[in-house]
């Protein structure tokens, strides 16, 4: 299965947050680790984000986690 890749300002145009915040978010541990692409390049495993953004909704459905 060939995965998507996406850049960092793909992923907050996706999820509503600047790209800060998402730095702060993956040095925490509370979003998903970008992969090493390239010497200079990282990018986010698309189902990985969308596996963060439909446990994020659980949340706010009362679901949990």
């Amino acid at each position: 299965m060939i995965k998507q890749y996406l850049t960092y300002e793909q992923v907050a145009e996706r999820v509503a947050l600047a790209r800060s915040t998402l730095t702060r978010m993956v040095r925490l541990g509370q979003f998903p680790r970008p992969v090493k692409i390239g010497a200079h390049h990282v990018r986010f495993i698309a189902d990985e984000i969308a596996e963060w953004q439909v446990a994020r909704e659980s949340l706010r459905t009362g679901g949990g986690l």
